[in-house]
């Protein structure tokens, strides 16, 4: 994971980095509810899910989105917790530009 939020720089390292993930979260939804799958969503979704809040402006958008869209590719569970997490971080910014005006 943490090549994917701190060494995006390395593009083709990050690009593998993400297919293993995918990879690995597709295989562990074959067993739904499995200790495996409910860790992978535990450690995997969730973190990604977290780089929506992170102000960082490192990171690109596109890239950020990129990550989203594979992880959540895995299974449906996981798609819920990242578009979850996805409107949370929606809300939270909203209510910045709210307070801004």
């Amino acid at each position: 994971m943490s090549i994917i939020i701190e060494d995006f720089n390395k593009t083709i390292l990050w690009e593998a980095a993400l297919k293993a993930l995918h990879h690995v979260g597709s295989f562990f939804q074959k067993f739904c509810e499995s200790e495996k799958a409910m860790s992978y969503r535990n450690l995997v979704v969730e973190k990604i899910v977290e780089i929506l809040s992170l102000d960082d402006i490192t990171l690109s958008f596109s890239l950020k989105v990129e990550a989203l869209l594979n992880i959540g590719k895995t299974g449906m569970k996981n798609m819920l917790t990242i578009l979850q997490g996805l409107g949370r971080a929606v809300f939270a910014n909203l209510s910045k530009v709210y307070v801004c005006i």
